[in-house]
């Protein structure tokens, strides 16, 4: 069964509960990385999807709208491990917004040919879900966060460069902060060397607006998945 034919509610959030809305995500299935960086408006397109879950708290609102941490599967696809992580972002009051990159592409599990869609195409839909995700009435676009596993781990650092995510979301736009747990060994292989940092701490800071954002690359899996979106 697909991710966005399963029925799933956040029973124990606080004040209330949280039942996943599915959104489409329209995205694009580029070869590779100069694919989009090239020629980002000549890409083969399709429509992936994910849930949305929002908190029946509003303590974190601001203006009325709600930061959002996406999480971003691996080579597995959606497991129940992901839902519990926006589970537990919702119970602390923040959205979440699980992202399917599986379901609509017929792909089950990566873990044997990665090839079955490329890394650049995982990176491409992290933000084009950011796209939807940002024009969201109860979402503040300031406050998006990514949160990669694996595979989905090198896609969300991939989007926080500022050469790709210019290239698909437009100059300057894109996540406030990115966490990426265990990320995939396609981080230093399949980045070509004109997009890569120019420094392993390139990847931990970047610059949003007057503010700076550092966000942690950890190689275990996290107890506490709302950690490390700071900026100050």
């Amino acid at each position: 069964m697909r991710f966005r034919d399963q029925d799933i509610v956040f029973a124990a959030v606080p004040q209330g509960q949280s039942k996943g809305q599915n959104l489409e995500i329209p995205t694009a299935n580029p070869a590779n990385y100069f694919h989009v960086i090239s020629n980002s408006a000549d890409l083969p397109r399709l429509a992936v999807d994910g849930k949305l879950f929002l908190p029946a708290s509003d303590h974190r609102k601001r203006n009325g709208k709600l930061p959002l941490v996406m999480v971003v599967p691996g080579s597995l696809g959606v497991a129940p491990s992901h839902v519990k992580h926006a589970e537990t972002v919702v119970s602390d009051g923040f959205a979440a917004f699980v992202l399917d990159s599986f379901g609509a592409r017929d792909v089950t599990s990566t873990v044997a040919n990665q090839t079955q869609f490329s890394f650049a195409a995982s990176a491409y839909d992290v933000l084009a879900a950011w796209q939807v995700l940002s024009v969201h009435p109860e979402i503040d676009a300031s406050r998006i966060g990514a949160q990669g596993h694996s595979r989905g781990g090198s896609a969300v650092l991939t989007a926080a460069t500022r050469r790709f995510a210019d290239a698909v979301v437009g100059a300057g736009a894109g996540f406030r902060s990115v966490l990426a747990a265990y990320p995939g060994a396609a981080i230093s292989s399949s980045i070509p060397p004109w997009m890569r940092p120019k420094s392993a701490s390139s990847w931990a800071t970047r610059t949003n607006g007057a503010r700076r954002c550092r966000y942690r690359v950890i190689a275990r899996r996290s107890a506490s998945p709302a950690a490390g979106y700071r900026c100050g």
